[in-house]
């Protein structure tokens, strides 16, 4: 965008510096309506930033554990069960698949 910008401060007209860009006269209007260069990038490759909510790696690694401990490890994973585990904490994971568990779970639950 900053070649055709150059050009343009040079004397050129835009559709020639498009062309010889090798972008479209409707693609350099839409990215200047799109806020120009600074403007965030839409492409499925382009890098960003973690989400606010993302796990630490600490907080992976115990629901990890958890998910791999005996306790859950014979349930598939799209289960959800949500009750108190042998470590006294509460765990929530889906269950619409086994609705014989549904008795056993807390009203926390969904199901």
């Amino acid at each position: 965008m900053s070649l055709v910008a150059d050009a343009e401060r040079d004397g050129a007209r835009r559709t020639l510096a498009c062309t010889e860009a090798t972008i479209s006269i409707r693609t350099l209007q839409r990215w200047i309506g799109e806020g120009g260069a600074d403007s965030h990038d839409r492409r499925r490759t382009a890098r960003r930033s973690a989400p606010s909510n993302k796990l630490s790696d600490e907080e992976r690694e115990a629901l990890l554990a958890v998910a791999n401990s005996s306790e859950f490890a014979s349930l598939p994973p799209g289960t959800d069960c949500a009750g108190p585990s042998r470590s006294g904490r509460v765990h929530r994971v889906r269950i619409d698949a086994l609705p014989d568990l549904e008795s056993g779970l807390s009203a926390a639950s969904p199901g």
